[in-house]
């Protein structure tokens, strides 16, 4: 009698570490699915605001991000998809994060409400190129333009382009 409860705690014990190592593994994976498109908003962010020419303080300064365009040939793994939501997302995210940033607003004005002189748009656009195989691992090169404009303004324009790496994404061993 005795022996089979220290079978079935032991039993327990097994169960209960393989759920959680499957747990850890799938948030494991998410967060850095998640995290490669979220870094790149981020990254951006921060360029783009580095790269403007305000005319009064940031913080008073709005931005919508508007609806971006995705290439209709954007091909790339799920662990780096990246559609109009999760960009605007990452952008939005990546502009929030940053201090004394301007605020980001999330409604878009119709076309015959007049603009506040402090909302600028941002538009971008995300495309990709074809992927490059290396012998340890593959990249998935993008393209993203970025313009922010307002109602009698120049608009500021900003172009990146880089890659996800397949290590970095977890991808690497699904493809094989």
């Amino acid at each position: 009698m005795r022996a089979t409860g220290t079978y079935g705690a032991c039993l327990c014990a097994l169960l209960a570490m393989a759920l959680v190592g499957c747990a850890s593994r799938g948030f494991d994976e998410q967060s850095r699915q998640r995290d490669a498109v979220q870094r790149m908003g981020a990254d951006v962010a921060e360029r783009l605001i580095e790269a403007t020419q305000w005319d009064d303080q940031t913080v008073n300064q709005l931005i919508l991000v508007a609806r971006p365009s995705i290439a209709p040939d954007a091909q790339l793994p799920e662990a780096a998809r990246v559609d109009a939501a999760r960009l605007s997302s990452a952008l939005s995210r990546g502009l929030l994060a940053l201090p004394d940033a301007p605020q980001v607003i999330g409604w878009a004005p119709q076309e015959q409400q007049p603009l506040a002189p402090q909302l600028w748009i941002l538009d971008s656009s995300f495309s990709t190129g074809p992927t490059l195989g290396l012998s340890d691992r593959e990249l998935y090169p993008y393209h993203l333009e970025l313009k922010l404009h307002r109602a009698g303004r120049p608009a500021i324009t900003f172009e990146t382009d880089g890659a996800f790496d397949s290590l970095a994404l977890g991808t690497l061993d699904e493809q094989r």
